[in-house]
């Protein structure tokens, strides 16, 4: 198994504009070296099963205010739900681990959090909830970990199953919740639903792939500095050789600008579970794993 990235940057015109048709490839990034703060420490509080994070496609979301931590497994009266805890500035339990969810019957799984500059966060998961038996939720907190509004079902199509919900925040406060499974147009492809930063719904949920032949699956989404998102999943035969990485660009309400595109090169085997941050230029890095 090998892991690869493309860095691209985004084209000096505005959304709705001409712009290139593709992104550009550039140069390669190399890491900075980077150092531990402290010892590692148990998170979970409950110890008895399993408590994971293998699962959420992002588990720990930081800001200046605090640092949030979320995970799946047994708790003391959910034998498998959703928990987080969070953490200080500098690292300090604030407020150990609690439950997310409200819905304690079947499973609640794969959480995901982003928080804003403030501190406060949103946690996205997958399963059981009020209004589906196997939906994608939120629940919104304060930086001290007050619930806000309650526990809330994001995707509109509730027949089948959606699942592997990612998270993103924008710099408003306002975030958006990609997900996979069934929904408008698609047995099996990857949706998006966006809502202000007071948990209030834009519309209803859209697809971002444009390809519905076979599967479309592990969205995950991130945005600029101006409220602009991209958008990358792995999409089953459509690069002619099992999965492939494939792309959307979003302007600030949401509106697809230009059609999916290509990440990767490299097409033979399979290239799955798609990783991606934007940087304050509007630049895009995309990371993936390949079996080729």
């Amino acid at each position: 198994m090998n892991f690869f990235n493309r860095l691209f940057h985004s084209p000096r015109t505005t959304f709705g504009k001409k712009r290139l048709s593709l992104p550009e490839r550039l140069e390669p990034r190399l890491a900075l070296a980077a150092e531990s703060v402290g010892s590692a420490f148990l998170v979970n509080d409950f110890f008895v099963g399993n408590q994971s994070t293998e699962n959420s496609a992002q588990a720990v979301a930081v800001s200046g205010t605090n640092q949030i931590v979320v995970f799946e497994g047994k708790g003391s009266v959910d034998d498998h739900g959703v928990f987080a805890e969070i953490l200080s500035a500098s690292g300090t339990t604030s407020v150990a681990s609690f439950q997310v969810n409200t819905t304690t019957d079947g499973e609640q799984h794969s959480a995901a959090v982003a928080v804003d500059a403030g501190g406060n966060f949103v946690v996205a998961w997958a399963g059981r909830g009020v209004g589906d038996k196997a939906g994608i939720f939120f629940q919104r907190y304060s930086a001290t970990g007050a619930a806000l509004g309650s526990e809330t079902l994001v995707n509109t199509t509730t027949g089948g199953e959606q699942i592997a919900p990612s998270i993103a925040m924008a710099g408003d406060g306002s975030f958006a919740i990609a997900w996979s499974g069934v929904g408008t147009g698609d047995a099996s492809g990857v949706f998006l639903r966006r809502y202000s930063a007071a948990g209030v719904a834009a519309g209803n949920e859209v697809r971002l792939n444009t390809a519905t032949a076979h599967e479309q699956i592990a969205p995950d989404i991130a945005f600029d500095a101006t409220g602009n998102m991209i958008a990358a999943w792995a999409s089953r035969n459509q690069d002619g050789s099992d999965w492939g990485i494939y792309g959307q660009r979003l302007d600030a309400t949401g509106i697809a600008q230009g059609t999916e595109f290509a990440i990767n090169s490299t097409t033979a085997g399979s290239q799955n579970s798609p990783a991606v941050a934007v940087d304050p230029t509007g630049g895009f890095l995309v990371a993936w794993q390949s079996f080729a």
